[in-house]
């Protein structure tokens, strides 16, 4: 049997490594725009015929890519395809089995109306960041974890041809005392965007 110091002891140790792992989180998020600026739905407009092109352009020194493509996929899926201000033709990496990031946005506008005649716009994505980042402190932190997401859109008018919003999107979530793993920054990606369209993530 254990002594009642030693149990006191236990769960004073126990509580304070709940208190730790709990952490106090934050969230930020900051846009460099040029057109346009967020949020791009409203609630009065007409539901809009889009097609949403995307893509990469990582660090050299980036880790576990597949992983983080596969995040930045799910969370550009699920978002586009539940969103009520928007009707969604398409989400592709690709545009007539080139790149889409390689493309003006000329030719991404005359190559997409020769496939979707009813597209209305167009947005180009380039995801640049997604990945959690730990920093480790001598005190009185002792750790800090920041999931961060930064990504550029571009907003194509298909009618006038015209770039209508050229937005670069900076999205931190995290803090002292916070855990975040890898699973996490699908639903960050996915929040980001939310606050990008209709300004509400919190």
């Amino acid at each position: 049997m254990l002594g009642s110091d030693k149990v006191n002891s236990y769960i004073v140790v126990a509580s304070i490594i709940l208190i730790l792992m709990s952490g106090c989180s934050t969230t930020s998020v900051k846009f460099y725009a040029k057109g346009m600026t967020p949020p791009l739905c409203h609630p009065n407009n007409a539901k809009t015929q889009v097609l949403v092109y995307w893509g990469t352009a990582w660090r050299a020194d980036q880790k576990e890519i597949e992983k983080r493509e596969d995040m930045a996929e799910k969370a550009i899926t699920d978002f586009f395809l539940s969103q009520e201000c928007l009707s969604t033709l398409s989400i592709s990496k690709t545009l007539s089995e080139l790149d889409a990031m390689t493309l003006s946005d000329v030719e991404i506008i005359k190559t997409s109306q020769n496939d979707f005649k009813d597209v209305e716009k167009i947005f180009v994505i380039r995801v640049e960041e997604l990945g959690p980042n730990i920093m480790i402190y001598l005190s009185p932190i002792l750790w800090e974890t920041r999931n961060d997401v930064f990504f550029n859109i571009r907003v194509l008018d298909v009618k006038t041809g015209r770039l209508e919003a050229n937005i670069s999107t900076h999205w931190e979530h995290g803090g002292p005392f916070t855990l975040f793993g890898a699973r996490s920054l699908s639903a960050d990606f996915s929040r980001a965007l939310t606050e990008l369209f209709f300004g509400n993530y919190e």
